[in-house]
């Protein structure tokens, strides 16, 4: 039986600039909140309470910090914190553009909070995902080739 040559030290496409995963993050956590707040003003409806809402802009930054602090290589937490802020400052543009919020100082103090609760919420992701990427570097993660075997 023939094996095929395997590289083994492939040389590494260079890593993407922090600026890149802002924008990627604020992205993607857009791209996740749209369909929360959907699902989010459902369930707000059926329950009478506004809290659902309020939750879904943090939940989809927690979990765009995540997507940062996993892959971004050059300050992860400030990138995925700003991150969370783009999208929490979109998300209120969103609002302002569609003529649910009416520009103002009520609006602008909106703005802010929905900022800085989704770069909290973006923080507190990549905190969590950076934990995760130590913890398997020190286990040592699975290795190349490892199958899973049962304990019979």
């Amino acid at each position: 039986m023939r094996k095929l040559p395997v590289l083994q030290n492939a040389p590494s496409e260079p890593e993407r600039p922090g600026r890149q995963w802002i924008w990627i993050g604020g992205g993607m956590a857009l791209l996740c909140w749209l369909p929360l707040a959907v699902v989010a003003a459902w369930v707000a409806a059926a329950v009478g309470a506004s809290w659902p809402l309020l939750l879904s802009l943090p939940i989809a930054c927690l979990a765009s910090g995540a997507l940062v602090g996993g892959f971004c290589a050059e300050r992860p937490l400030r990138n995925a914190a700003l991150a969370g802020g783009l999208a929490g400052a979109a998300g209120v543009g969103l609002a302002l553009a569609r003529g649910a919020l009416i520009l103002g100082v009520p609006a602008l103090g909106l703005a802010s909070l929905a900022a800085g609760a989704a770069a909290l919420a973006s923080g507190i992701g990549a905190l969590l995902a950076l934990r995760a990427r130590r913890r398997a570097r020190r286990v040592g993660g699975p290795r190349p080739g490892a199958t899973l075997r049962s304990s019979r």
